[in-house]
């Protein structure tokens, strides 16, 4: 298979399916915002008031993806014209070869209202560490990755912000690791921050019947 691109659908309120929408006519794809070529749009995403911000991954350098990030006025986001990206030292271009990259490594992003900032969690290639950076801004400055957990190998990260508990304090990720004879399961992991003592794990069974705590702890940076 060969990658064409990314892009956004509209799901109409009552609606039963999504829709693609042409965002870039006389285009290759024209349903497609991000074209082969461009990054790759499906890191993560984050809705700040009234800006869509897009995180996307481009070439692979030392095992790992280079993050970059892209923001548009949600009103406009199927407007190609529309999008910046963002290009250091505060900048946003037009262009997304300017792009500057933010972080090393794609993973699930989001706001965290207990910790005042905002997340993002990835599985480090070949390893099975589950790491974990925080910023301020959607944009960075990225704190350095701190190992929370680790996993045996594992795929489909995926954090689950409607699932919190506690403004945030409890969050839930899951991935899916591979079993014998081509089976898989499904895991959950249970994050308990603290503010002060950094944060706790518990491994979670797929049938959430039983839970193991893991002593790995994660110190909170100050504000």
């Amino acid at each position: 298979w060969k990658r064409a691109g990314t892009s956004l659908a509209v799901w109409p309120a009552g609606g039963r399916l999504p829709r693609r929408v042409v965002a870039r006519p006389g285009s290759p794809e024209p349903t497609l915002l991000f074209q082969d070529g461009e990054p790759d749009f499906g890191a993560g995403t984050i809705v700040v008031r009234d800006t869509l911000y897009l995180y996307g991954t481009r070439a692979w350098v030392n095992l790992r993806p280079e993050m970059v990030i892209g923001r548009v006025p949600l009103a406009r986001a199927l407007e190609r014209a529309a999008w910046r990206f963002y290009a250091g030292h505060g900048q946003w271009s037009r262009g997304v070869g300017e792009a500057v990259v933010v972080a090393n490594g794609a993973g699930a992003v989001h706001w965290n209202q207990y910790l005042g900032k905002y997340v993002i969690m990835n599985a480090v290639p070949f390893t099975g560490f589950l790491e974990m950076r925080t910023s301020e801004r959607p944009e960075g400055p990225w704190s350095a990755p701190e190992i929370i957990h680790t996993m045996l190998a594992s795929s489909g990260l995926a954090i689950h912000p409607g699932l919190a508990r506690e403004g945030g304090r409890v969050q839930y990720l899951t991935y899916v690791r591979p079993m014998e004879f081509f089976d898989h399961e499904g895991r959950v992991v249970e994050l308990r921050a603290r503010k002060a003592a950094g944060a706790e794990l518990a491994m979670l069974d797929a049938d959430e019947t039983e839970s193991v705590t893991v002593g790995v702890t994660i110190t909170r940076e100050a504000p």
